[in-house]
């Protein structure tokens, strides 16, 4: 295999082969045979095939989802029948260890094991089972998960991604996966590396914005591994926080659980341990039975975060063992981040903020991931070995595990130099060594040396830090500043809707805040609000005429509006702002080409954009094209040899043309630019082979279309038909060629191709084609103009809907082109339904969409849940009906069947339903487990009105019952509040004259129960039985702090106004609207459904019928 030594990819020197054929591995055998143990001193690498028992996942929703995953779509329909399946594998070993790669879930390192003990220390999950818990959908668990973005579990996590295998000129070997983020236009690099002489791998990233605006900086690598083995987690702090920033102790928890331990985990729901407090690069784990363990190690600059993820040791989290996996038990999740905690919408009210990437930024760190062994536990660990002190034969021994080749002088101090220990040290990668200290105690004030070298400070890793961990108690959310950082914090979550509702709440209050205008400004421009966008940017100005990102958005308006001197003029302040100087000087570059074809000027800031950012991938693919422009005009300039062919000749050795194009493969080995313009410059058709075999990943034809729009944008119109010409055939490719040629024509008439291509889009069905590139907006109003069919208006509809106009869109999709009448695609009519604000225009698209697509899931349910939301029971149940008869697999129409069902008053039958399901939950859900409950106990409540009280207490006992068919675990007892149960079975028992006082009692006592949170519905009975046992007083008391905690709530109110008898005012208070809950992203309310239960069946409280 031929070898080219390159220069440094993510800062590490190495040298790249390309990538490796499908069918065959780096020394030329077929994927899947054995190999021999990797040559002395070499890693080695090889694609493989492995059959695996897999859980698929079915049913992509072709009605998309708008807001922050578009243009990405869900899946619906997963499966608890497993089938073998072939999937491809990149697997890596040196002496020491073996792991692998799986480039068709996301690029996932699958799981690594040491191989002298045998033993994973990245869980391998052997079945592929997916299930639905990642942003659009499906997830499977283990190995160690690359998400990028906005929050995990990232959109590709179930895709296949790009990858390209080297080996290189040291001895190691890589593995190099990544891709682009359609929704927020940023790409992922993530270079896996075996060293041949070390028991680490690494995993270097590379990230960068190119998307020309702010972007969320969410990152996290997630690590499965296993539970079993009495865990330890290894996480230097003293603090945690929690997804909403709340500080709490670590690892001594309330009231004195261990948390760094596994099995004292015993207490609680899931947990989410984000462990800070400490400065330090290691963190890690072991399992004291197996005496083994496992490590990671990162700058602390680049990775501070730290994360431990648990399910929960009750049911409620263990169900999900047998729900991802079939035999290989019970895992945990170890986190690496590039902040401290994974932020939620309300961490604007504490001091752990989300993150963001600037225009045209390039993050790139590096972590190493290792095995642990023999030492009972890691105090520490660094790159070359792990060690721990541990206490026996009256005094404490330092054991030490290897990580890679040390050879020194190791020196053990404490108290600043007081010398504990010298000993010369010689050990091979997974050595151990027992060295004893000679003393009773851990010293105070530990230094380790190795050759001089500090590998561990007391003084630096045990210092607890003094980082404040709460807001300032009179910080004012309500003022100017508090709301700009609300909206701030929206707009880093990708929610551009709220985060302008709370930009324009500031500027209500001070419409000269000027952060809020531009940042506002930054919105309307993403949305095609051109004209509220340069008003604001005007106002910022006004105010400031040198701030950065005002003149920076200046210019990205006046570029598009093909205004260049105030776009030049914009990008040149902007470039004097060390925040946007990078970004300005790309955006002039890209300028200087398209608009000016002043080519020396477009190099000189490719150039200046490239110092800031050496990275900067865009201004590097400037580089690259302003090469091959210059080289055809040399030789065009020369003869009058036709230009292309030319070309496409290969350049002398050392010319420019060569030197930047190998610059930005060297950086970026998945750069499918690069590669095509390596083939243009060489004209092999094996160049070209490799560029089309390198687009691997799930959604190709946008991977063609990300290099054309970057071909469009810079004037380069004949050079993006030209890539094109080589893409398979796909809607919106056919829709870029058509526009592109109109652009070429200078939109003077449709030439005979532009025809040809309008009459085939015409003839396509747009499935799972969804616009969102900004420069597809003018595209699509183009063709929505042109095209003499509905694709047209349903493409720009589309565009309109991300934007946020859904007048715009609806009046689109109510005006199609053409016959509406041969419209046979019911995405089209599921759209616009949910626009339509009359309900029978409502129902007549979706029985179209049914009509069109009767066995397709989505059209059942959505038709369901418009009948149902208007209580049309028999209409709901007829096509729910009809769908199970279709697929008896399908338990979400099964759940909305049984709760039509159980609102019709068919209680036994609708529990029939539910015990025959086997609902495949999605994370944290908690519908099966309502439905159940809520369905018994309405049954108990009419088996009451009927004087049925032993069915009753049959259907009540069943209500508490917590079936794990409907997908949800029982958690702990102290978490589970039966008051209602108590009270139905009470007043069975007290109507059948036996005693119920041990149910009133528990109804009574469990306000003062650990799992106990106040205030709820069911505090209404505890008050009842309190007030009955005669402590009148302190139920009083329970029920006036509610009223006085939230004097609004309805629930409050009505069950305040029950408790004092005043059932006049408890009338007038139900005819109330219910609250409809409203929580920040990810933040999870209570939801009190034991209200509406109670109001259901209120007469059990009235006087007249108490028992």
């Amino acid at each position: 295999m031929s070898r080219s030594l390159l220069l440094p990819l993510f800062g590490a020197s190495l040298c790249l082969c390309a990538p490796l054929c499908h069918g065959t591995t780096g020394n030329g055998q077929t994927p899947g045979r054995n190999t021999t143990t990797p040559a002395p001193g070499r890693s080695s690498v090889r694609v493989v095939e492995r059959e695996m028992l897999t859980y698929p996942y079915s049913a992509p929703k072709e009605v998309p989802d708008f807001g922050r995953i578009y243009p990405y779509h869900r899946y619906d329909g997963y499966t608890a029948e497993g089938r073998m399946q072939k999937w491809e594998m990149v697997e890596m070993e040196n002496d020491y260890i073996k792991l692998w790669i799986m480039p068709g879930v996301g690029g996932k390192i699958w799981g690594a094991v040491d191989k002298r003990t045998g033993r994973e220390f990245i869980y391998f999950n052997h079945v592929v089972k997916f299930r639905d818990v990642a942003m659009r959908g499906p997830w499977t668990s283990g190995g160690i998960e690359m998400n990028f973005g906005i929050i995990g579990h990232s959109p590709w996590c179930s895709d296949r991604v790009d990858y390209a295998i080297a080996e290189n000129a040291d001895g190691s070997v890589s593995c190099t996966v990544g891709g682009t983020d359609l929704a927020l236009g940023t790409d992922w690099r993530v270079r896996i590396t075996l060293p041949p002489d070390k028991a680490l791998f690494e995993t270097d990233v590379l990230w960068f914005n190119g998307s020309g605006w702010d972007r969320p900086a969410y990152q996290w690598m997630n690590a499965g591994i296993k539970t079993a083995g009495n865990l330890e987690y290894s996480f230097p702090g003293v603090r945690y926080l929690e997804h909403d920033g709340t500080s709490r102790h670590w690892p001594t928890g309330y009231p004195d659980y261990r948390l760094n331990r596994y099995e004292e985990n015993n207490h609680g729901h899931y947990k989410s341990y984000h462990v800070t407090g400490e400065y330090t690069d290691f963190w890690g784990g072991y399992w004291h039975d197996d005496g083994f363990g496992f490590g990671h190690t990162a700058e602390y600059a680049d990775k501070p975060g730290k994360k431990i993820w648990i399910w929960g040791l009750s049911p409620y989290g263990m169900i999900w063992e047998k729900l991802l996996t079939d035999s290989d038990g019970q895992y945990s999740e170890v986190q690496s981040g590039r902040l401290l905690n994974q932020s939620i919408g309300t961490s604007y009210r504490t001091p752990f903020k989300h993150g963001a990437l600037s225009p045209y930024v390039t993050n790139a760190w590096s972590e190493r991931w290792f095995p642990v062994r023999g030492t009972d536990g890691i105090l520490y660990a660094t790159d070359e070995l792990a060690f721990n002190i541990v206490p026996g034969n009256g005094q404490q021994t330092l054991k030490i595990y290897a990580i890679a080749p040390v050879s020194g002088e190791l020196l053990v101090t404490s108290d600043g130099n007081k010398e504990i220990l010298r000993s010369q040290l010689e050990l091979d990668p997974t050595d151990t060594l027992s060295l004893p200290l000679g003393v009773q105690e851990v010293p105070d004030f530990l230094d380790l040396y190795l050759d001089g070298r500090n590998l561990y400070c007391f003084e630096l890793h045990d210092t607890p830090l003094m980082r404040p961990q709460r807001l300032p108690e009179n910080f004012d959310h309500g003022s100017v500043y508090g709301l700009y950082l609300q909206g701030r914090e929206f707009e880093r979550q990708f929610f551009l809707s709220a985060a302008a509702d709370k930009y324009r709440e500031a500027l209500a209050k001070d419409p000269n805040y000027q952060p809020a205008l531009v940042r506002l400004a930054g919105i309307c421009f993403q949305r095609h609000e051109s004209g509220e966008a340069l008003e604001l940017c005007a106002r910022a100005l006004a105010i400031d005429t040198y701030d950065g990102a005002a003149n920076y958005l200046w210019g990205l308006r006046a570029a598009e509006e093909f205004d260049p001197a105030n776009a030049m003029e914009g990008f040149a302040l902007a470039s004097q702002s060390t925040e946007y100087r990078e970004a300005a000087c790309t955006e002039m570059a890209r300028l200087w080409i398209s608009e000016q074809q002043v080519y020396p000027k477009a190099r000189h800031y490719a150039r200046r954009a490239l110092e800031y950012n050496p990275r900067n991938l865009t201004a590097l693919q400037l580089e690259v094209l302003l090469d091959r422009i210059e080289r055809e005009r040399s030789v065009a300039n020369a003869s009058t040899t036709d230009t292309t062919s030319i070309s496409r000749t290969s350049a002398p050795s050392g010319t420019a043309p060569q030197t930047s194009l190998d610059r930005l493969q060297q950086i970026d080995p998945l750069n499918h630019f690069a590669a095509w313009e390596r083939y243009l410059l060489s004209g092999r058709e094996a160049d070209k082979k490799a560029f089309t075999d390198g687009i691997r990943n799930s959604f190709a034809a946008e991977s063609y279309l990300h290099i054309a729009d970057f071909y469009y944008r810079a004037g380069r119109w004949r050079d993006a038909l030209t890539l094109l010409a080589a893409a398979p055939e796909h809607p919106k490719i056919l829709c870029w060629q058509a526009w592109l040629w109109m652009c070429l024509q200078n939109f003077n008439g449709h030439n005979d191709e532009v025809e040809r291509l309008l009459t085939k889009i015409a003839a396509t069905r747009p499935s799972l084609v969804f616009p969102f590139r900004r420069s597809e907006y003018d595209l699509f109003s183009w063709l929505a103009d042109t095209l003499p069919s509905w694709q047209g208006n349903y493409y720009l509809a589309l565009c309109k809907m991300q934007d946020g106009h859904r007048d715009e869109a609806l009046e689109l999709l109510n005006h199609p082109k053409g016959d509406s009448a041969k419209i046979d695609f019911y995405p089209y009519f599921a759209l616009r339904a949910s626009l339509q604000s009359d309900s029978s225009r409502a129902e007549s698209d979706l029985l179209e969409a049914f009509r069109i697509a009767p066995d397709d899931p989505h059209t059942t349910w959505l038709l369901a849940d418009h009948y149902t939301g208007r209580n049309q029971w028999a209409e709901a149940q007829k096509y729910l009906t009809r769908r199970l008869s279709v697929d008896k697999s399908d338990y979400t129409a099964g759940m909305k069947l049984a709760k039509v069902l159980a609102a019709q008053g068919a209680f036994q039958q609708s529990i029939a339903l539910m015990r025959s399901l086997d609902v495949l939950p999605n994370e944290g859900a908690q519908e099966g487990r309502n439905l159940w409950r809520e369905t018994n106990l309405d049954y108990a409540c009419a088996l009451i009105g009927a004087k049925q009280f032993r069915k009753a207490l049959d259907a009540i006992a069943q209500a508490r019952l917590w079936p794990e068919n409907m997908g949800v675990g029982k958690p702990y007892d102290d978490l589970v509040d039966e008051r209602v149960e108590d009270f139905l079975e009470r007043y069975c028992l007290l109507q059948m004259h036996r005693n119920g006082e041990a149910a009133a009692s528990r109804i009574a006592a469990r306000i003062e129960t650990p799992g106990y949170k106040p205030y709820r519905a069911a505090d209404l009975l505890s008050a009842l039985m309190l007030r009955e046992a005669g402590q009148v007083e302190k139920g009083d008391r329970l029920m006036a702090e509610w009223l006085h905690s939230a004097p609004d709530k309805k629930s409050a109110r009505w069950c305040d106004a029950v408790y004092r008898g005043d059932w006049n005012a408890a009338e007038r208070i139900e005819q109330e609207p219910n609250e409809v809950l409203n929580p920040l992203p990810y933040e999870i309310l209570f939801d009190d459904r034991d209200f509406l239960l109670l109001m259901r069946h209120q007469n059990l409280l009235k006087p007249e019928t108490k028992p």
